[in-house]
C-alpha cells in the first residue's frame, strides 16, 4: 500500500486559488468540458502489485444555473486490464465503446447551495448503476465555498452529502504562491472523509446468524478501512472561479491478517482536466426525478414481505432474479455436476494433482448455483438427487441449509415436514437458522407447522432449539409485533417449564428460551433461576440465558446473579456457575476483589478451587476481549487466600493462544462442576472459540451432565465381578447401629451440542428413561457384528460474511470472506468366522477438507462483471486403512493384518495458499465466465481472466522436508513431505524460529486442564495447522506429505501380518503377584521384482512379587528372509526396592533403596531367533542404585511440616505402637523422603569395533556441551579403576560409563566419570541438569509412585486411619476420640446394597481387633498370627488366604510380622492391620455413601462428623464413637443413635 501514500502526494502535487470565489464551482451561462477518466482497480501490493482494474473515459459536460449543475456524459469508452501493475507505469490496453454504457450519457442535474449538493435529479427511466455512479459524480462536483478564502491557509470541517451518507468532511486549504512567496489568484483544496464517520452509511451485510464479538486489538482495530479523498485546483479566471483539475480517490482496504498480512484493496479514482470553458449549457434530465440526497440506492435490499419462493441475488447491487427459467434449468445441471466433483474428490486423490482444481472443487462451487434457483427448481431438484448416490443427497442437503435462501428453506421444511429420520432431521434443520439471510415473520409461519404434537422426542428437540433461534434472530428488528409469535412461542416454553413432567421436558423448554437469546425470554428464565424451589440443574441451565437482559439493565448480573453465588446455602454448581457468569458476561474490577476477599471465609472446596482456577485462566489468557478482564483477575488473584489447586474439586481451564501479528487465534475453556460424590464429574462444559480479524465466535460447545452415573456405572461394575450377593447380613449389622442408608445422587445425564452459542441437539435420561440406552447398546452391538457398507459426509460453512458499500464514485464494492469445510468418512465392513475365531476386516477412508476465501471486488453492473483480488487457502487429507482385526477368545491371542496404501489409494495431507486478481462474472450461476473473458480479451488480448500474484515461475520453488536419507526400515514406501509451488523463504532456520513460535509459551495461556506440557503441544499444534492453511502472507505456497507403496522399488511393501498372544496368572503359588506373558510375531510382506518377508517376533515377560521386586525380560528377534540376515535383542530388567515393615517410616531398617539393573545383549546371529539369548556377545549393562540425599535426611530431621507433626503423632500415646501412623503429615513426609534424590549409575559397555567409528562425532559433540565441567583425571579420587575396560578376549570393545546424580529440587546435577577401552578417562563434576525436560529431573520413586499419590489427590482412592484413641478420615479430618470396646463401625458402605463393612473394638489401651464383613463372609483379626474367616481360624503366613466359594472376593495374608493385609480388587477395597490400628482404603465408588467413624468421603471435609442418622450432624468427636456402636448382646444399650456431649 505505499503506493498509495505517493499517489496521494502526486495529485497533491500541483499547488493553486481569489478573494471572493463567489458561491458556484461552475459560472451560469458557461459550459465545462472536461477529461473525464474513472478508474477502478482490486488488487494487492504487499509482495507483488497486481490488479484487475477497468477504466471508463469520456467527456464531460458541466453548466449551472446557479441552483442546480447540469451534467452529461459523452464518448464513453471501457477497457479493461488483469495481472500485474504498475501505478506509476500503468499497463497500455485499448479503450472501446459498448451500448451497455449508453445510460451513462443520459444528462443529469445537481441541486446545490453555495457549492455543496443538496439533491439530485435523476432520468427515472433508467438503469440504477447509472444513478449510482452519477451520484459518485455529484459528490465530486461540489465543495463549501462560504468558508474557502482562497488567500488564506486553511483547515475546517464540513458535512456534506455524498454517494456514501452525509459526511463528516475535512478540508485544507492551500493558497497558492510564486517563487518569491507572492500570492496567485490560485489555490488547492483537499478533502478527506473516513466513511466510518459518515451518518447512515448504504452498506449492507450478508452474515451468518451467529453471535460474533469484536475482539480488536491495536493489528485489527482496522481490519475493513474505507475512506475517500479529493484534490480541487482552483483558479480565478475573467474573475470567476475554475475549477481545472478535479481528482477523487476512494478506498477500501480489507486487511483480514493485518498489515503484516495479506491485503486486499480496491482503489478507485477520478480524473477530470478541464479542456475547455464556453458558452454554452447542458440539458437538465428527461422523465426528472428528483431525490433529496445523493446516497447509493441498493436495487436487491432486505424486505420483510419478499417472495420466499422466487430466490433474491447474491448481491444486494442486483436487480431481481439473476436467471431466467431456462437459466435455472442450466444452473441446477451443472449444481448437479459439481456435487458429483465434490463427491468424486472424497473418493479419488486426483483433486491433489491439479492446483486450480485443489482449490476450486468445494462447497463454494455449489452455493451460488443453490442461491440462484427458485422453489419450484429446488424441489424438482430434490426429488431428482434423491433417487440417485446417497451421499450426493446429503452433500445436495448441505448445500441447501448453507445457502439460506427463502426457496432453500421452504424445500427443507417440506422434507422435514415429512421424514422422521432423526438424522437427517438433525442434518437439515438443527444448523439452518444459523444461515438464513432474511429471517421474516412470514418464514417463521411457514416453519412453525414443524412443531408439532406427534414429534418423537428427539426430533420434536431438534425442531423446537432450531425454531427458537430463528425466531430469535427475526424478532431482534421489531419483536415480530406483527405476528405476535414472539409472545405466543416464550409463553409456551414457560408454560413447558411450569408443567413439564419430567426434568428433561422442563430443560428442553429452558434451552428453547436461551436459543431465543431475547429480552422477553431471558426475563422468563431469570424467574426460572431464582425460584429456589425450582430444580437445580433447570435453575442452572437457565443461568446461560440471562445475558440479554443486560441490554435492557446493565446491573442484573450484579444485583439478580451475583447474590446466588454469596449464599452459601446454595449448592457450589449453582453458586460456581453464578460467579463465571458475572465475571464474564458483566465484568467489573470490584467484583473480582470482592469474590477474592469472599473467599478467605470460604469452606466448600468445590467453590474455592473453582474460583482459583476461574481467575487463574482468565489472568493468563492472551484473547484481547478479555485484556481488560485478564488485568482484574491477575490483581484478585493476588489477593485470594493460600490454597492449593487439585483436580479432584470443581474448576474452570482456560487455553489459547493468540498471533497479534496476524490477527488469529484459538481458545479452548473446559468447565467442569463436581460434588464429591463421585469420581467422574457432575457436568463438564467444553467449549471452542475461534478468532479471525479482531472477530471471535464460539463455534462449538459441549455441555454433559454425569450426576449419578459414576455411581451408577460402578454398581453394575461391581455387581458382574462379585456376582449374586446376599446383603442381609451387613444390612442388619447396619439396622443395629442405626445407618440410615445413604442415597446416591439420582441418575440425571444430559447431553448437549452448541453450534455457534445456540443449541442444536439435546439428549437426557435419567433412572426412568435410561432404558433407552441398553437399546442404543443393543444397537451399536449388532452394527459391530454386521457387514455394512457406509459413506458419512458433512458439508458446512464454518464462518463467512459479506459486505456491500459504494465507493465514493458510486461503484459497488463487496468484501467475502468464509470458510467451509467437507468431512468424509466411507467405510466398507466384513466379517469372517473360521472356528473358534472371528475376524473383523475393515476398509475404511476417512477425508478433511477445509476451503478458505477472502476477496474484495469491484462490481460494474452493465457487464456484469467482478473485478476482483481473492485469496484461497485450502487443506485436505485422506487417509485411506485396510485392516483385518481378528479375535481368538480360545486361543487368548489377536490377530491382524494392516495393508499398505497404495499408488493409486495413498495417504495424503496437502495444503496450498495463493492470491489471485480476476475478472469474472458476478453472477456464476449464470455462466458467462467466457463471455466476461472475451470482454477482457476486446481491450487487453494478452490478459488472463485469473492471474496469480507472483513474481513468475521461475521464482516457485519445490523443496523436500528433511534430510532425504532413505531409511531400511521405509524400503518399499514412498514417504515424504515438501514444499511445492512456494515463493515464501523456507530455510531451516526459518522453519526452527516458525516451530519456535508455535511450540513456545509466548502468545499462550497454558491453563489448560492436564497441565503445561500437554497443553502446550496442543496448542502448538493446533497453531501450526492453524498458520499452515491461513497461510496469512500473499505469497503463493503449498505443501504435502504423503505415504503410499513404492511401486518402483524392487521389494514394495504389501502388507504387515501380526499375531499376539497373552497369558496372565494372577498371584502364582497363592503368592501375592502377578505373572504375564505376551509372544507376538510381525511379517512384512513385500511383493513386486523382488518378494520377500521380514519378520520380528517378540517375547515379554513380566513377573511381580510380592510389594517389591518387579522383573520384566524382552526378546526380539528379526530376519530378512531374502538376505538371509538378521538379529537377536535381548532386555531384562530388574527393579527391587527394600522390603519394609514400617511403611510409612524411612529411618534405620526402613530406609528407602531402589534399585534397577538393565541387561542389553544383541547380536547378529540369526540362528539364535528361536534359542535363548546370545551369550558373550555385545551389550550394555545398567545398574541404577537410589537413596536418600543428605539433603533428604537434613528434611526429614527438620521441624518444618510435615515432618515435625509426623513425629508428634509418632511419639503421642494417641497412635500407640512402634509403628508409623498412616496419618496425612505422615503420608507426606514418607511420599518426599521415599522419593529418591540422589543415585548410582554405572553403565558397563561390550560392543564391536566398528561402533567406535559410529559414535565418534555423537560422543565429540557430547564433550563439546561437558567441556566446561571438566576436571583433571589427577584430581579425582576414588576412580582409578572401574569395571573392565578394554578389548575383550572376542575383540570387543569394552568400557565404563558412571553418573552419580543428585535431583535436587532446585538444582539438579550428576558427576560424570568415563573409562574407555583405550584406557582413556574423563571426568565432569556438577553438570547442570536443569536443561532436562521435567520428567528425566524427577527423583526416583521407591515406595510410593507418583502416580499413586495423584490417584490418592484426585480421589480416586480415599484411605482411613483408625487407633483405639485417633481417627483420620478419609477427607483427611483428624481427632481424637477413645474407641469403645464394643464393635463400632469405622467404615461401610451405606447404600441400598452395601457390599462391605469394617468394624473396630478396642482389645487393649493400646490394641484393637476388627471384623470384616466382605460380601457373604466374614473376617475377625484380634492378632498377627490368625484369622478367623466364617468361623473358621486360620494361622496366617505370607501365603494368600481365600474365603471359601467359586468367587474370590477378598484374599487375606501376612506380609511381615507387623502386618496384615486384606485385599478384594472386585469390592475395591484394602484393610491394613497391624494390631494397634487399621488402614481402611476405599475406591471412589463408594464416595459419598461412606459412613461411620471414617466419614463419608465426599472430599469435603466439614460434614464428616455425621451420625448414623443424616440428620444427625456436627457431632463432637467423643460422641462419633458412641454413635456407631453396633447395639447387640452386651452392647445393646450402648451409646444412641445422635448423642450429645
Amino acid at each position: 500500500m505505499k503506493w498509495f501514500v505517493l499517489l496521494g502526494l502526486v495529485l497533491s502535487s500541483s499547488a493553486f486559488v481569489k478573494r471572493d470565489v463567489g458561491s458556484n464551482l461552475f459560472t451560469p451561462g458557461k459550459e465545462y468540458i472536461y477529461d473525464f477518466t474513472i478508474w477502478s482497480q482490486a488488487g494487492s501490493a504487499d509482495y507483488v502489485s497486481f490488479a484487475s482494474t477497468f477504466n471508463i473515459t469520456g467527456d464531460l459536460h458541466v453548466s449551472s444555473t446557479g441552483s442546480n449543475i447540469n451534467v452529461r456524459l459523452d464518448g464513453i469508452k471501457f477497457g479493461a486490464h488483469n495481472g500485474e501493475f504498475d501505478p506509476f507505469h500503468a499497463p497500455e490496453y485499448s479503450m472501446k465503446s459498448y451500448d451497455q454504457l449508453k445510460p451513462l450519457s443520459e444528462p443529469f442535474s445537481v441541486q446545490v447551495s453555495n457549492g455543496k449538493a443538496k439533491g439530485i435529479i435523476l432520468n427515472k427511466n433508467i438503469d440504477e448503476w447509472a444513478h449510482n455512479i452519477k451520484r459518485g459524480i455529484a459528490t465530486a462536483l461540489q465543495l463549501d465555498l462560504t468558508k474557502i478564502d482562497i488567500t488564506k491557509a486553511d483547515h475546517f470541517e464540513t458535512q456534506e452529502e455524498t454517494v456514501v451518507g452525509d459526511c463528516k468532511t475535512d478540508y485544507i486549504v492551500i493558497p497558492g504562491e510564486d517563487d518569491n512567496h507572492a500570492p496567485l489568484n490560485k489555490a488547492q483544496v483537499r478533502k478527506f472523509r473516513a466513511h466510518g464517520d459518515c451518518n447512515d452509511m448504504p452498506k449492507r451485510y450478508r452474515k451468518p446468524g451467529v453471535s460474533i464479538q469484536l475482539c480488536a486489538d491495536d493489528n485489527s482495530r482496522d481490519v475493513l478501512n474505507s475512506t475517500g479523498f479529493a484534490v480541487y485546483d482552483l483558479e480565478i479566471q475573467s474573475g470567476s472561479l475554475v475549477a481545472k483539475n478535479i481528482k477523487v480517490g476512494s478506498t477500501v482496504i480489507y486487511n483480514i491478517f493485518g498489515v503484516d498480512g495479506h491485503t486486499q484493496h480496491s482503489f478507485t479514482k477520478l480524473n477530470m482536466i478541464l479542456k475547455s470553458v464556453g458558452s454554452g449549457s447542458v440539458a437538465s434530465p428527461s422523465n426528472a426525478q428528483t431525490y433529496d440526497d445523493l446516497k447509493f440506492e441498493f436495487e436487491n435490499d432486505v424486505k420483510e414481505d419478499e417472495d420466499l419462493k422466487a430466490p433474491k441475488p447474491f448481491f444486494f447491487h442486483h436487480k431481481g432474479q439473476d436467471l431466467d427459467s431456462a437459466g435455472q434449468n442450466r444452473a441446477a445441471d451443472q449444481l448437479v455436476a459439481n456435487i458429483k466433483k465434490i463427491h468424486q474428490s472424497l473418493e479419488s486423490p486426483e483433486v491433489y494433482k491439479d492446483v486450480k482444481d485443489f482449490h476450486k472443487v468445494s462447497p463454494y462451487s455449489l452455493l451460488p448455483f443453490v442461491s440462484a434457483l427458485d422453489y419450484q427448481h429446488l424441489k424438482d431438484l430434490s426429488n431428482k438427487v434423491k433417487g440417485g448416490d446417497e451421499t450426493e443427497y446429503k452433500i445436495f442437503l448441505d448445500a441447501l441449509v448453507m445457502s439460506g435462501t427463502g426457496p432453500a428453506a421452504l424445500v427443507l421444511r417440506d422434507i422435514a415436514s415429512t421424514t422422521t429420520d432423526t438424522v437427517y432431521l438433525a442434518r437439515i434443520v438443527a444448523p439452518l437458522p444459523n444461515y438464513i439471510r432474511n429471517p421474516t415473520e412470514n418464514l417463521l409461519k411457514e416453519l412453525e407447522g414443524l412443531i408439532k404434537p406427534d414429534n418423537t422426542k428427539p426430533n420434536g428437540r431438534i425442531i423446537e432449539f432450531a425454531f427458537a433461534s430463528l425466531l430469535g434472530r427475526t424478532c431482534k428488528k421489531s419483536d415480530c409485533q406483527k405476528s405476535g409469535l414472539l409472545d405466543k412461542w416464550v409463553k409456551y416454553w414457560a408454560d413447558k417449564i411450569e408443567s413439564g413432567a419430567n426434568f428433561d421436558d422442563k430443560t428442553q423448554a429452558v434451552i428453547a428460551l436461551r436459543n431465543v437469546n431475547h429480552v422477553k425470554s431471558a426475563e422468563k428464565l431469570l424467574a426460572v433461576l431464582l425460584n429456589k424451589n425450582q430444580e437445580r440443574s433447570i435453575r442452572s441451565a437457565a443461568m446461560s440465558g440471562v445475558a440479554p437482559l443486560l441490554k435492557k439493565d446493565p446491573l442484573v448480573f450484579k444485583k439478580s446473579v451475583l447474590p446466588i453465588f454469596f449464599d452459601r446455602q446454595e449448592d457450589s454448581e449453582l453458586r460456581n456457575t453464578a460467579v463465571q457468569w458475572t465475571l464474564l458476561a458483566a465484568p467489573e474490577e470490584s467484583i473480582f476483589q470482592e469474590v477474592a476477599i469472599y473467599m478467605w471465609l470460604e469452606k466448600d472446596p468445590e467453590v474455592k478451587n473453582f474460583i482459583h482456577t476461574l481467575f487463574k485462566s482468565v489472568s493468563g489468557t492472551t484473547k484481547p476481549c478479555l485484556k481488560h478482564t485478564g488485568s482484574w483477575a491477575k490483581t484478585a488473584l493476588q489477593m485470594l487466600g493460600p490454597w492449593e489447586v487439585k483436580g479432584k474439586y470443581s474448576g474452570t481451564y482456560i487455553s489459547d493462544y493468540h498471533d497479534s501479528q496476524y490477527n488469529f487465534g484459538h481458545l479452548t475453556a473446559t468447565s467442569v462442576q463436581k460434588n464429591g460424590h463421585s469420581l467422574l464429574p457432575r457436568t463438564v462444559y467444553l467449549g471452542f472459540s475461534g478468532q479471525t480479524a479482531g472477530y471471535s465466535t464460539k463455534y462449538l460447545s459441549f455441555f454433559i451432565r454425569l450426576e449419578g452415573f459414576g455411581k451408577s456405572l460402578a454398581s453394575r461394575i461391581m455387581s458382574m465381578t462379585t456376582g449374586v450377593i446376599d446383603f442381609d447380613e451387613i444390612k442388619e449389622v447396619l439396622n443395629k447401629i442405626g445407618v440410615q442408608e445413604r442415597q446416591a445422587d439420582p441418575l440425571r445425564i444430559e447431553i448437549a451440542v452448541m453450534l455457534h452459542n445456540r443449541v442444536i441437539a439435546y439428549h437426557a435420561a435419567d433412572q426412568k428413561t435410561i432404558t433407552t440406552i441398553p437399546q442404543l447398546m443393543k444397537k451399536i452391538g449388532e452394527m459391530k457384528s454386521a457387514a455394512y457398507d457406509k459413506e458419512l459426509v458433512r458439508m458446512m460453512l464454518i464462518g463467512g460474511i459479506t459486505t456491500e458499500q459504494p465507493n465514493e464514485l458510486g461503484i459497488p464494492v463487496s468484501t467475502v470472506s468464509a470458510v467451509t469445510s467437507v468431512v468424509g468418512l466411507h467405510a466398507k465392513v466384513g466379517s469372517d468366522k473360521a472356528g473358534t475365531a472371528m475376524t473383523r476386516n475393515y476398509e475404511v477412508r476417512l477425508n478433511l477438507n477445509m476451503h478458505g476465501l477472502s476477496a474484495v471486488s469491484n462490481h460494474l453492473t452493465p457487464f456484469g462483471t467482478a473485478h476482483s483480488v481473492e485469496a484461497a487457502r485450502t487443506i485436505r487429507i485422506r487417509i485411506p486403512r485396510k485392516i483385518s482385526l481378528g479375535l481368538d477368545v480360545k486361543q487368548q491371542s489377536v490377530n491382524f493384518v494392516i495393508s499398505a496404501p497404495t499408488e493409486d489409494d495413498p495417504v495424503l495431507a496437502q495444503v496450498h495458499a495463493t492470491a489471485v486478481t480476476a475478472v469474472h462474472s458476478d453472477t456464476p450461476a449464470a455462466m458467462k465466465d467466457q463471455d466476461i473473458i472475451d470482454l477482457l480479451h476486446q481491450t487487453c488480448p494478452t490478459c488472463k481472466g485469473m492471474a496469480m500474484i507472483s513474481k513468475g515461475e521461475k521464482f516457485r520453488e519445490e523443496r523436500k522436508l528433511g534430510s532425504g536419507y532413505k531409511y531400511k526400515s521405509m524400503e518399499g514406501i514412498n514417504a515424504g513431505a515438501k514444499y511445492y509451488d512456494c515463493e515464501k523463504v523456507h530455510s531451516r532456520i526459518h522453519v526452527l524460529k516458525q516451530l519456535r513460535k508455535f511450540f513456545g509459551p509466548e502468545n499462550k495461556n497454558l491453563g489448560g486442564r492436564f497441565g503445561r506440557p500437554l497443553t502446550l503441544f496442543r496448542l502448538g499444534a493446533r497453531y501450526m495447522v492453524q498458520t499452515l492453511f491461513l497461510s496469512p502472507t500473499t505469497e503463493t505456497c503449498g505443501m504435502k506429505a504423503w505415504y503410499k507403496q513404492d511401486t518402483a522399488a524392487p521389494s514394495v511393501f504389501d502388507k504387515v501380518e501380526g499375531q499376539a498372544k497373552v497369558k496372565y496368572e494372577e498371584d502364582p503359588k497363592d503368592k501375592l503377584g502377578n505373572k504375564a506373558m505376551v509372544k507376538s510375531s510381525l511379517n512384512f510382506k513385500y511383493t513386486g521384482a523382488t518378494p520377500k518377508t521380514r519378520s520380528l517376533d517378540m517375547t515379554l515377560t513380566l513377573v511381580k512379587t510380592g510389594l517389591e521386586k518387579i522383573e520384566v525380560k524382552t526378546k526380539l528377534a528379526a530376519k530378512d528372509d531374502a538376505l538371509n540376515k538378521g538379529g537377536v535383542v535381548c532386555v531384562d530388567v530388574t527393579a527391587t526396592q527394600a522390603k519394609v515393615s514400617d511403611f510409612f517410616d524411612y529411618n534405620g531398617e526402613n530406609e528407602p533403596t531402589y534399585e534397577r539393573t538393565i541387561n542389553v545383549a544383541w547380536s547378529k546371529d540369526i540362528s539364535s531367533k528361536d534359542a535363548g539369548c546370545p551369550a558373550n556377545s555385545a551389550g550394555i549393562k545398567i545398574n541404577k542404585k537410589a537413596h536418600r540425599s543428605q539433603a533428604q535426611k537434613d528434611e526429614a530431621a527438620s521441624d518444618a511440616w510435615p515432618y515435625k507433626q509426623c513425629r508428634e503423632q509418632k511419639s503421642s500415646p494417641k497412635y500407640p505402637g512402634d509403628l508409623t501412623p498412616a496419618t496425612e503429615p505422615c503420608l507426606w513426609a514418607t511420599y518426599k523422603q521415599t522419593n529418591l534424590r540422589e543415585s548410582n549409575i554405572t553403565i558397563n559397555y561390550k560392543v564391536d569395533p566398528e561402533a567406535r567409528n559410529r559414535w565418534r562425532y555423537p560422543g565429540a559433540l557430547v564433550a563439546a556441551v561437558l567441556m566446561p565441567y571438566w576436571v583433571p583425571s589427577d584430581s579425582v579420587d576414588g576412580h582409578a579403576a572401574h569395571g573392565d575396560h578394554g578389548v575383550s578376549a572376542d575383540g570387543h570393545l569394552q568400557g565404563e560409563l558412571k553418573l552419580d546424580v543428585t535431583m535436587d529440587e532446585e538444582h539438579p546435577e550428576a558427576d560424570i566419570h568415563w573409562h574407555g577401552s583405550g584406557g582413556e578417562s574423563e571426568h565432569f563434576h556438577g553438570v547442570d541438569l536443569n536443561f532436562l525436560p521435567g520428567p528425566l529431573k524427577r527423583p526416583v520413586h521407591s515406595r510410593f509412585s507418583a502416580l499413586m499419590y495423584k490417584a490418592f489427590d484426585l480421589g480416586v482412592y480415599g484411605y482411613c486411619d483408625v487407633t483405639p484413641h485417633a481417627i483420620q478420615t478419609f477427607d483427611n479430618a483428624t481427632y481424637y476420640a477413645d474407641l469403645s470396646e464394643c464393635y463400632t463401625l469405622i467404615a461401610g458402605d451405606c447404600s441400598d446394597k452395601p457390599r462391605f463393612v469394617v468394624l473396630g473394638k478396642k482389645i487393649s489401651n493400646d490394641k484393637l481387633g476388627v471384623k470384616i464383613l466382605a460380601g457373604e463372609h466374614k473376617v475377625e483379626l484380634n492378632d498377627l498370627n490368625n484369622v478367623i474367616i466364617d468361623g473358621k481360624s486360620q494361622s496366617l503366613s505370607d501365603k494368600l488366604i481365600f474365603p471359601e466359594g467359586d468367587t474370590k472376593v477378598f484374599k487375606i495374608y501376612k506380609h511381615d510380622e507387623n502386618n496384615v493385609f486384606l485385599l478384594s480388587k472386585s469390592l475395591g477395597l484394602a484393610i491394613r492391620y497391624t494390631g494397634h490400628y487399621t488402614t481402611v482404603t476405599i475406591g471412589s465408588r463408594f464416595r459419598a455413601q461412606q459412613c461411620g467413624l471414617c466419614g463419608n468421603f465426599d472430599g469435603c471435609r466439614k460434614n464428616d462428623f455425621t451420625g448414623p442418622a443424616t440428620t444427625c450432624k456436627n457431632l463432637q468427636p467423643s460422641d462419633m464413637t458412641k454413635a456407631y456402636i453396633v447395639r447387640e448382646g452386651s452392647c445393646a444399650g450402648v451409646g444412641s443413635v445422635c448423642p450429645s456431649s
